[in-house]
């Protein structure tokens, strides 16, 4: 999503394992953006797996 939504050079992306999907639960993930770190957050919006991926930060 990082390189189709924001057409960022983006790799080594980590998020925590074993998250529950709950909608509107929140949590952040870890990139490297064009070689530098980064966050992510994450969004949960539905219960089917769909999500939201916020700018890099």
């Amino acid at each position: 999503m990082l390189r189709d939504d924001y057409q960022l050079d983006a790799d080594l992306v980590a998020c925590p394992p074993g998250r529950s999907v709950e909608v509107d639960s929140r949590f952040s993930c870890s990139a490297q953006v064009a070689g530098v770190p980064k966050t992510v957050t994450v969004t949960v919006l539905s219960s089917d797996g769909r999500f939201e991926v916020g700018r890099p930060q």
